[in-house]
């Protein structure tokens, strides 16, 4: 009877859990670990058990952070992370800070700028960061200020902004990371892809849209990337060494046509052109007998495509 009753209430406590982890307030570390989710090791330094807020929840305890020459270390306990994985945000995003005396212990309120999410955290365990930061707010007002002045409608494709990216790319379980210069409802869809060696793209197309071009615009501005054409039954029929210092920096690729990439150098940035609006759901038609993302079949393939550029 006993056992009985503790597995009901471990039942009870799991169904808790789950509600708890998919409340509306918990999605605001979902939408952090798009962006930031890491595989690295916890820092040596990492303070455990810590309390303070990630967006609109508060986490009593049991939060783990760490300040790193990369950026600011974010964990939770080990049974939540299937939901909410470690996080690694570079300093770089991280466009306002704070220091709110009221609160006991004395916090930081940051703010991490992209996607406007309030981190509220415990001022000790970041000290070692605050040159870090100081330094980063100085340059950041210098730039609002001049941009404010200007008043121009612009956005730059920096060479920051391809380091901040490359590092998520580096960071993301995928190893490649996107930056959209466009809205997702947008006609057309303009943004960077940063992809890092190993990475696995499923062999694609994409779905045609009524009175849109399905074409695909690629043009690589750093590194080396390998596109790939393949038919219906998966066999590939053309390859493309597409480079930013080759003789082919760009291709453009027909409509519904199946095909896949490797990165052939760290960091290979590409930069696409496309016609909207996207859907997740029903963007792409993937050929089946590839494997889905993560799997050690999937790892296969990127060797087997590899080969075709050596």
């Amino acid at each position: 009877m006993t056992a009985l009753i503790m597995l009901v209430g471990l039942i009870a406590l799991f169904i808790l859990m789950m509600r708890w982890l998919r409340s509306p307030a918990y999605a605001d570390w979902a939408k952090l670990a798009k962006l930031y989710q890491t595989r690295l090791k916890p820092p040596k330094n990492l303070a455990t058990m810590r309390s303070g807020k990630v967006g609109k929840l508060t986490y009593n305890g049991t939060l783990n952070l760490a300040p790193t020459t990369q950026g600011l270390y974010l964990s939770t306990l080990p049974l939540l992370r299937f939901q909410a994985p470690p996080l690694l945000i570079p300093w770089a995003d991280i466009t306002q800070v704070e220091k709110i005396a009221q609160l006991y212990p004395q916090s930081y309120r940051l703010v991490v700028g992209t996607l406007a999410i309030v981190l509220d955290l415990p001022c000790q365990p970041l000290a070692a960061a605050a040159p870090l930061l100081e330094k980063h707010l100085s340059e950041s007002s210098a730039l609002q200020e001049s941009s404010d002045a200007q008043a121009l409608p612009i956005k730059r494709l920096t060479k920051d902004l391809l380091t901040q990216v490359a590092a998520q790319a580096q960071n993301s379980p995928r190893l490649r990371q996107n930056y959209n210069f466009h809205d997702l409802d947008e006609r057309v869809q303009r943004f960077l892809n940063i992809m890092q060696p190993g990475t696995y793209v499923r062999p694609h197309c994409h779905r045609p849209i009524a009175g849109a071009n399905r074409f695909e615009f690629f043009l690589v501005l750093q590194g080396t990337l390998g596109l790939l054409v393949l038919d219906q039954q998966g066999q590939v029929i053309h390859t493309e060494r597409i480079s930013a210092q080759g003789f082919t920096c760009g291709i453009e690729l027909a409509a519904e046509t199946y095909h896949t990439l490797v990165a052939l150098e760290p960091d290979s940035v590409m930069f696409e052109i496309k016609e909207g609006p996207y859907n997740a759901q029903t963007d792409k038609e993937f050929l089946s007998m590839f494997p889905q993302e993560g799997t050690p079949e999937a790892a296969h393939w990127v060797k087997c495509w590899e080969e075709f550029f050596k």
